[in-house]
Protein backbone atom coordinates (compact mmCIF):
# COMPACT_ATOMS: atom_id res chain seq x y z
CA UNK A 1 0.00 0.00 0.00
CA UNK A 2 1.18 3.81 -0.57
CA UNK A 3 1.35 5.67 2.36
CA UNK A 4 1.50 9.33 1.64
CA UNK A 5 2.73 11.80 4.67
CA UNK A 6 3.24 14.76 5.48
CA UNK A 7 5.26 16.39 8.03
CA UNK A 8 4.25 19.64 10.34
CA UNK A 9 6.16 21.55 13.07
CA UNK A 10 4.21 22.59 16.09
CA UNK A 11 5.70 26.19 17.36
CA UNK A 12 5.17 26.79 20.64
CA UNK A 13 3.06 29.52 21.17
CA UNK A 14 4.62 32.88 22.90
CA UNK A 15 4.56 34.10 26.09
CA UNK A 16 4.79 38.17 27.26
CA UNK A 17 6.26 39.81 29.83
CA UNK A 18 6.65 43.69 30.07
CA UNK A 19 7.84 46.22 32.25
CA UNK A 20 7.42 49.97 32.13
CA UNK A 21 10.23 52.84 33.63
CA UNK A 22 10.23 56.09 33.97
CA UNK A 23 13.57 58.34 33.61
CA UNK A 24 12.25 60.47 36.67
CA UNK A 25 10.83 59.06 40.24
CA UNK A 26 9.83 62.59 40.93
CA UNK A 27 9.10 65.72 38.72
CA UNK A 28 7.51 69.09 38.85
CA UNK A 29 4.98 70.99 36.74
CA UNK A 30 6.21 71.91 33.57
CA UNK A 31 8.95 69.41 33.24
CA UNK A 32 8.91 66.53 30.15
CA UNK A 33 9.24 63.06 31.68
CA UNK A 34 10.79 59.92 28.82
CA UNK A 35 8.62 56.95 29.54
CA UNK A 36 10.45 53.17 28.39
CA UNK A 37 7.95 49.96 27.60
CA UNK A 38 9.99 46.89 27.56
CA UNK A 39 7.93 43.82 25.85
CA UNK A 40 9.43 40.32 25.57
CA UNK A 41 8.52 37.39 24.15
CA UNK A 42 10.34 34.60 26.54
CA UNK A 43 9.45 31.76 24.81
CA UNK A 44 12.73 30.33 23.25
CA UNK A 45 11.57 29.46 19.30
CA UNK A 46 8.09 30.92 19.13
CA UNK A 47 7.01 33.81 17.29
CA UNK A 48 4.46 36.35 17.77
CA UNK A 49 2.61 38.37 15.83
CA UNK A 50 0.96 41.88 15.74
CA UNK A 51 1.66 42.22 19.57
CA UNK A 52 -0.42 45.43 21.14
CA UNK A 53 0.78 48.12 23.09
CA UNK A 54 -1.60 50.71 24.14
CA UNK A 55 -0.79 53.42 27.06
CA UNK A 56 -2.95 55.90 28.56
CA UNK A 57 -1.30 58.87 30.59
CA UNK A 58 -2.71 59.87 33.92
CA UNK A 59 -4.29 63.56 34.21
CA UNK A 60 -2.09 66.12 33.85
CA UNK A 61 0.47 64.01 31.39
CA UNK A 62 0.57 64.72 27.64
CA UNK A 63 1.90 62.82 24.94
CA UNK A 64 4.85 64.19 22.57
CA UNK A 65 3.60 62.43 19.87
CA UNK A 66 6.66 62.65 17.66
CA UNK A 67 8.53 61.17 20.59
CA UNK A 68 6.81 57.92 19.81
CA UNK A 69 9.72 55.26 18.91
CA UNK A 70 9.80 51.51 18.82
CA UNK A 71 13.31 50.22 19.14
CA UNK A 72 15.00 53.63 18.35
CA UNK A 73 12.96 54.14 15.08
CA UNK A 74 10.13 56.34 14.51
CA UNK A 75 6.61 54.64 15.28
CA UNK A 76 3.55 54.19 13.13
CA UNK A 77 1.05 54.36 16.22
CA UNK A 78 -2.69 56.08 16.41
CA UNK A 79 -1.84 58.54 19.06
CA UNK A 80 -4.05 61.29 21.11
CA UNK A 81 -2.50 64.00 23.34
CA UNK A 82 -3.58 60.98 26.35
CA UNK A 83 -1.96 58.06 25.08
CA UNK A 84 -1.40 55.66 22.11
CA UNK A 85 -1.50 52.43 20.27
CA UNK A 86 1.16 51.04 18.60
CA UNK A 87 1.48 47.08 17.22
CA UNK A 88 4.65 45.32 17.12
CA UNK A 89 4.56 43.18 13.82
CA UNK A 90 6.87 40.23 14.65
CA UNK A 91 8.50 39.65 18.43
CA UNK A 92 10.32 35.71 18.18
CA UNK A 93 11.65 34.43 21.09
CA UNK A 94 13.49 35.72 23.50
CA UNK A 95 13.61 39.16 21.59
CA UNK A 96 12.44 42.64 23.28
CA UNK A 97 10.56 45.26 21.64
CA UNK A 98 11.50 48.44 23.72
CA UNK A 99 9.16 51.53 23.21
CA UNK A 100 10.00 55.06 24.07
CA UNK A 101 8.17 58.34 24.49
CA UNK A 102 7.89 61.83 25.92
CA UNK A 103 5.43 63.21 28.23
CA UNK A 104 5.01 66.83 29.07
CA UNK A 105 3.64 67.67 32.86
CA UNK A 106 1.47 70.09 33.26
CA UNK A 107 1.86 73.02 34.90
CA UNK A 108 -1.26 73.16 36.95
CA UNK A 109 -1.27 69.31 38.19
CA UNK A 110 -2.20 68.85 41.13
CA UNK A 111 1.01 67.51 43.73
CA UNK A 112 1.12 64.35 44.48
CA UNK A 113 1.97 60.12 43.10
CA UNK A 114 0.90 59.92 39.55
CA UNK A 115 0.49 56.46 38.31
CA UNK A 116 0.86 55.03 34.46
CA UNK A 117 -0.50 52.11 32.85
CA UNK A 118 0.53 50.67 29.78
CA UNK A 119 -1.40 47.37 28.24
CA UNK A 120 0.53 44.70 26.42
CA UNK A 121 -1.88 42.19 24.16
CA UNK A 122 -0.40 38.70 23.40
CA UNK A 123 -2.42 37.93 19.91
CA UNK A 124 -2.40 34.04 21.27
CA UNK A 125 -3.53 34.76 25.09
CA UNK A 126 -5.76 38.03 24.24
CA UNK A 127 -7.92 37.74 27.05
CA UNK A 128 -5.21 38.01 29.60
CA UNK A 129 -3.19 41.41 28.88
CA UNK A 130 -0.15 42.46 31.00
CA UNK A 131 -0.07 45.51 32.78
CA UNK A 132 3.22 47.02 33.43
CA UNK A 133 2.89 50.47 35.44
CA UNK A 134 4.94 52.82 37.03
CA UNK A 135 4.94 55.71 39.40
CA UNK A 136 6.15 59.06 39.77
CA UNK A 137 5.61 61.94 42.27
CA UNK A 138 4.79 65.35 41.55
CA UNK A 139 6.03 67.84 43.46
CA UNK A 140 4.65 71.22 44.16
CA UNK A 141 6.19 74.39 42.97
CA UNK A 142 7.98 76.24 45.63
CA UNK A 143 7.09 79.77 46.42
CA UNK A 144 9.55 82.33 47.29
CA UNK A 145 8.73 85.24 49.78
CA UNK A 146 12.28 87.48 50.75
CA UNK A 147 12.33 90.75 53.18
CA UNK A 148 15.88 92.75 53.79
CA UNK A 149 16.99 94.60 57.25
CA UNK A 150 19.09 96.93 58.15
CA UNK A 151 20.71 96.71 61.56
CA UNK A 152 20.67 100.74 61.86
CA UNK A 153 18.32 102.87 60.39
CA UNK A 154 20.06 105.76 60.88
CA UNK A 155 23.90 106.18 60.03
CA UNK A 156 27.44 108.45 60.14
CA UNK A 157 29.65 108.80 57.62
CA UNK A 158 32.11 106.20 57.75
CA UNK A 159 30.06 103.89 59.92
CA UNK A 160 29.68 100.30 59.05
CA UNK A 161 26.56 98.96 58.56
CA UNK A 162 25.08 95.07 58.18
CA UNK A 163 22.30 94.35 55.87
CA UNK A 164 20.46 91.05 56.09
CA UNK A 165 18.15 89.11 52.96
CA UNK A 166 15.80 86.38 54.15
CA UNK A 167 14.29 84.10 51.36
CA UNK A 168 11.69 81.66 52.78
CA UNK A 169 10.40 78.77 50.62
CA UNK A 170 6.78 78.94 52.08
CA UNK A 171 5.49 75.61 49.84
CA UNK A 172 5.39 72.80 52.35
CA UNK A 173 7.05 69.59 50.50
CA UNK A 174 8.94 71.72 47.60
CA UNK A 175 12.36 72.03 47.27
CA UNK A 176 13.81 74.30 45.08
CA UNK A 177 17.01 73.37 43.58
CA UNK A 178 19.12 76.45 42.66
CA UNK A 179 16.67 77.85 44.94
CA UNK A 180 17.16 81.76 44.14
CA UNK A 181 19.92 83.87 42.43
CA UNK A 182 20.43 86.82 44.83
CA UNK A 183 21.31 89.93 43.48
CA UNK A 184 22.33 93.21 45.98
CA UNK A 185 23.77 96.52 44.17
CA UNK A 186 24.63 98.71 47.02
CA UNK A 187 23.48 102.60 47.08
CA UNK A 188 26.27 105.15 45.96
CA UNK A 189 28.20 105.91 48.67
CA UNK A 190 28.55 102.76 50.40
CA UNK A 191 30.94 99.81 49.64
CA UNK A 192 30.65 96.33 50.34
CA UNK A 193 32.77 94.60 52.57
CA UNK A 194 33.63 91.69 50.37
CA UNK A 195 34.73 88.83 52.72
CA UNK A 196 32.10 89.88 54.67
CA UNK A 197 29.20 87.92 52.94
CA UNK A 198 27.72 84.94 55.15
CA UNK A 199 25.30 82.05 54.31
CA UNK A 200 23.63 81.21 57.65
CA UNK A 201 26.15 82.54 59.72
CA UNK A 202 28.95 80.29 57.64
CA UNK A 203 30.89 82.58 55.09
CA UNK A 204 30.77 81.45 51.32
CA UNK A 205 32.17 82.78 48.05
CA UNK A 206 29.83 85.22 45.96
CA UNK A 207 30.31 86.94 42.37
CA UNK A 208 31.73 89.99 42.96
CA UNK A 209 30.89 92.75 40.75
CA UNK A 210 32.63 95.99 41.21
CA UNK A 211 32.46 97.34 44.73
CA UNK A 212 28.65 97.65 45.46
CA UNK A 213 27.42 94.69 43.91
CA UNK A 214 27.11 90.75 44.11
CA UNK A 215 25.40 87.96 43.13
CA UNK A 216 25.15 84.22 44.81
CA UNK A 217 22.66 81.23 43.92
CA UNK A 218 21.44 79.13 46.93
CA UNK A 219 21.63 75.56 45.99
CA UNK A 220 18.40 74.40 47.56
CA UNK A 221 15.65 75.62 49.57
CA UNK A 222 12.90 72.88 51.28
CA UNK A 223 9.63 74.19 52.04
CA UNK A 224 9.01 76.18 55.23
CA UNK A 225 13.07 76.54 55.29
CA UNK A 226 14.67 80.06 55.14
CA UNK A 227 18.13 81.08 53.73
CA UNK A 228 19.22 84.09 55.69
CA UNK A 229 22.18 86.18 54.01
CA UNK A 230 24.18 88.88 55.57
CA UNK A 231 26.89 91.42 54.51
CA UNK A 232 28.74 94.07 55.75
CA UNK A 233 28.80 97.60 54.07
CA UNK A 234 30.59 100.92 54.96
CA UNK A 235 29.55 104.50 54.47
CA UNK A 236 31.40 106.87 52.81
CA UNK A 237 33.12 109.56 54.88
CA UNK A 238 32.01 112.22 52.01
CA UNK A 239 28.58 110.95 51.23
CA UNK A 240 25.59 113.63 51.63
CA UNK A 241 23.29 113.49 54.16
CA UNK A 242 19.43 111.85 53.16
CA UNK A 243 17.92 108.27 52.83
CA UNK A 244 19.39 105.52 51.15
CA UNK A 245 17.40 103.01 49.72
CA UNK A 246 19.35 99.29 49.24
CA UNK A 247 17.08 97.11 46.90
CA UNK A 248 17.70 93.09 46.30
CA UNK A 249 16.81 91.04 43.79
CA UNK A 250 15.66 87.60 44.11
CA UNK A 251 14.71 85.03 41.31
CA UNK A 252 12.71 81.74 41.84
CA UNK A 253 13.98 79.19 39.20
CA UNK A 254 10.77 77.57 39.43
CA UNK A 255 8.25 80.45 38.33
CA UNK A 256 11.03 81.69 35.68
CA UNK A 257 8.22 83.50 34.63
CA UNK A 258 7.11 85.11 37.40
CA UNK A 259 8.70 89.01 38.19
CA UNK A 260 11.39 88.62 41.05
CA UNK A 261 11.25 89.16 44.41
CA UNK A 262 12.85 93.16 45.19
CA UNK A 263 12.72 93.68 49.01
CA UNK A 264 14.59 97.08 49.76
CA UNK A 265 15.60 98.52 53.11
CA UNK A 266 16.10 102.77 53.59
CA UNK A 267 18.68 103.78 56.03
CA UNK A 268 19.08 107.61 56.87
CA UNK A 269 22.36 109.02 56.31
CA UNK A 270 23.08 111.88 58.71
CA UNK A 271 24.75 115.23 58.40
CA UNK A 272 27.92 115.04 59.98
CA UNK A 273 28.19 117.62 63.27
CA UNK A 274 29.96 121.11 62.80
CA UNK A 275 32.05 122.19 66.28
CA UNK A 276 32.35 125.76 66.91
CA UNK A 277 34.10 127.19 69.84
CA UNK A 278 34.56 130.25 72.08
CA UNK A 279 36.36 131.44 74.58
CA UNK A 280 35.83 133.96 77.19
CA UNK A 281 37.21 135.69 80.33
CA UNK A 282 36.12 137.23 83.35
CA UNK A 283 38.03 140.09 83.26
CA UNK A 284 39.52 142.11 80.56
CA UNK A 285 42.23 143.97 83.12
CA UNK A 286 43.88 141.92 86.16
CA UNK A 287 46.51 142.38 88.78
CA UNK A 288 48.98 139.82 89.76
CA UNK A 289 47.94 137.35 92.15
CA UNK A 290 44.01 137.76 91.61
CA UNK A 291 42.26 134.91 90.24
CA UNK A 292 39.92 135.04 86.79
Amino acid sequence: PVKPEVPTTVEPLGDIVAEKVINKSKVKPGETVTYTINVKNTVEGSTLKDVVVKDHLPKGFTLDATSLQVNGEAATAKATKDGFEVVIPELKGLETATITFNADVSKDIEAGKHVNVAEVTNPEDPDKPVKPEVPTTVDPLGELEAEKLINKDKVQPGETVEYTINVTNTVKGSKVENAALVADQLPAGMTLVKDSVKLNGKAIDVKLIGDNAFEYTIEALKGEETAKLTFEAVVSKDIDAGTLVNVAIITNPDKPEDPPLTPEVPTTVEPKGAIEATKEINKDKVKPGETV
